[in-house]
């Protein structure tokens, strides 16, 4: 089985953290791209918490 490295959000405090998690195949109408740099956006992390 092929992982990626993948950035999850808790639900419970909203911090983030790495993970190797199972790569996803895409459909025939998808891509899967290769990133080497993200941002997080101060809001997103927020958003878990508001629920």
């Amino acid at each position: 089985m092929t992982t990626m490295q993948a950035v999850i959000v808790d639900p419970n405090t909203g911090t983030l953290a790495t993970e190797r998690v199972p790569r996803p195949e895409p459909r025939p109408t998808e891509v899967l791209a290769k990133t080497t740099v993200v941002g997080v956006n101060p809001v997103d992390l927020a958003a878990p918490l508001a629920s």
